[in-house]
């Protein structure tokens, strides 16, 4: 039987700790943007102060409320999120982290919906986070991609309390500074001379930037100048990271970008996007990178296969192999008609399949259904995906 839901104001508690992601803040950002009136959006952050800084970079203009203010008497900031269930009464609890599901467990006098977005896909310890959280209170999860989707039914998690909801990206034109591309590669000390200009996107453990360095000095052997583009990781400069740096035979081949420059603005002084990865990723800079028209050239990975089809929207390698990856980078300069055919398409990919307001009306879709069926007694209905294009199932 289909339910018919009354209009009634939207009260949704999200929580954010240190493993949200930052395509997961981009799509927080934008929810709490556009959802319809009158609904009330309270931003809970757990744990370090630098996730609350992260989450205003993006864009989240939603009122925010630190979970560590208790300090030692409440360091995992659970008594803060039953606090703000008392004070805001919220109708769903919506986290966007593995500790933001634990802590919305920990909730056990709240009676409304629980729901997760999951912006990749989770490793086999993230899995038994999820699993435990299940057993004690009934959650719903919202897969930003397919192979997320299908990670989880696998599994072993109800059919009807999964969802896929896919990120949308903005067709609003990325502000350039004053000067244009011309004026970002100034800012980052690029020489008029310097090319090709690699830059190096994913995020997440199997993000393999040390493929992406031998890659660019393969590539430096023929093209003298070329130049490596890193982007500094949201939380700062790992020792590993630290440790590939140092280790560079050409110190001056790589450049390391400030976090704090938009990735869609780094692939506008780019000349193309490396994804360099032997497992699953965060998606949102591929997505970023097609957008701005930056050619992108991966490895044959599922959650970059996904999104790129191979001479149609980028290329893909063969093999997860450095070598193999440059020689498509070869091909690519090699080839002067290859560019903008791809980049065009890759752009029409991206606008036709990851619109806004369709992450929205689903968000939406989904806040209605919990309101209603809390427990996920009935599988959740969402309205179609008009945007899918047939062949693509991220």
């Amino acid at each position: 039987m289909r339910v018919y839901f009354a209009v009634m104001t939207q009260r949704i508690l999200h929580i954010l700790d240190a493993t949200t992601t930052e395509e997961a803040l981009s799509m927080l950002a934008t929810l709490t943007g556009r959802t319809a009136a009158g609904a009330e959006h309270l931003v809970l952050v757990l744990g370090h102060q630098r996730t609350r800084e992260l989450a205003e970079l993006a864009g989240v203009q939603s009122s925010m409320r630190p979970a560590h203010s208790m300090g030692w008497a409440d360091p995992s900031g659970w008594r803060a999120v039953r606090k703000a269930v008392r004070t805001f009464q919220p109708t769903i609890i919506h986290a966007w982290g593995t500790s933001a599901i634990v802590a919305g467990t920990a909730a056990s006098a709240f009676r409304g919906g629980r729901a997760a977005t999951l912006a990749n896909v989770p490793s086999p310890a993230h899995l038994k986070v999820l699993r435990a959280a299940g057993e004690r209170k009934a959650w719903a999860y919202a897969a930003a991609s397919s192979s997320i989707e299908r990670a989880l039914l696998a599994g072993g998690w109800p059919h009807q309390r999964v969802v896929r909801i896919r990120p949308g990206v903005s067709m609003a034109a990325t502000k350039l500074p004053e000067g244009g591309p011309g004026a970002i590669r100034k800012a980052l000390g690029i020489k008029a001379e310097d090319g090709p200009l690699l830059l190096l996107g994913g995020e997440g453990e199997h993000s393999r930037h040390d493929f992406g360095l031998w890659v660019a000095a393969i590539i430096e052997q023929l093209f003298p100048h070329t130049r490596a583009i890193v982007r500094e990781p949201a939380r700062g400069i790992d020792q590993g990271l630290e440790r590939l740096i140092s280790s560079m035979p050409n110190e001056n081949m790589l450049i390391v970008a400030p976090h704090e420059i938009p990735w869609r603005t780094l692939a506008h002084a780019a000349d193309i996007c490396l994804i360099t990865a032997d497992g699953p990723i965060e998606t949102g800079s591929i997505l970023q990178a097609m957008a701005a028209g930056l050619p992108v050239i991966g490895t044959p990975v599922e959650c970059v296969s996904e999104l790129i089809e191979h001479g149609h929207s980028g290329l893909l390698a063969k093999e997860i192999k450095p070598r193999s990856i440059a020689s498509r980078v070869e091909e690519f300069m090699a080839d002067s008609t290859l560019r903008w055919p791809l980049t065009d398409r890759a752009r029409a990919d991206v606008y036709g399949q990851f619109r806004v307001q369709t992450m929205v009306d689903r968000y939406e879709a989904l806040y209605r259904h919990m309101t209603v069926d809390p427990l996920m007694k009935e599988a959740i209905r969402l309205p179609e995906d008009e945007n899918a294009i047939a062949g693509h199932n991220t």
